[in-house]
């Protein structure tokens, strides 16, 4: 079974959708083979489309739980700049999209660090302990 399945995503969605009165946990979650990038969030024509995130780190051992919920977060930040703001005013990591970040507690930076995943690893059991994710019984994607 996959590190983080799409359920797993989806759970962490659906919770930042409570926080923020959207429906993010509606939209299409894809699993890609990008290697560079961590995750995306798409639109067409001014209205979501999907999440992606990379297999290549959501799988891997290497990658914490903290960074996972955190691109997790970040990248429902830029959604969350769409559906309030309508585009991406200042530019797609600009004040909105930092503002967002802050709403959802996601860190307001547009890199990834490897310093900070290995610190994130070495707390692992204790971030997990604090996080409410229950996989269901049911197998999914």
């Amino acid at each position: 079974m996959a590190k983080w399945p799409i359920s797993r995503i989806r759970f962490e969605i659906a919770r930042l959708d409570k926080i923020t009165g959207l429906n993010g946990q509606s939209l299409e979650i894809r699993i890609g083979k990008a290697t560079q990038t961590l995750g995306s969030f798409e639109s067409e024509k001014g209205k979501p489309k999907r999440f992606r995130f990379s297999a290549h780190f959501f799988e891997s051992d290497d990658f914490s739980h903290a960074a996972a919920i955190d691109t997790i977060r970040h990248e429902y930040s830029h959604y969350m700049v769409l559906m309030t703001y309508g585009r991406h005013p200042g530019g797609a990591h600009g004040n909105a999209w930092k503002k967002c970040c802050r709403r959802v507690g996601a860190r307001p930076e547009r890199c990834y660090s490897e310093e900070w995943n290995q610190e994130m690893l070495s707390r692992e059991k204790e971030i997990i302990e604090n996080w409410e994710y229950q996989p269901r019984e049911k197998k999914e994607e």
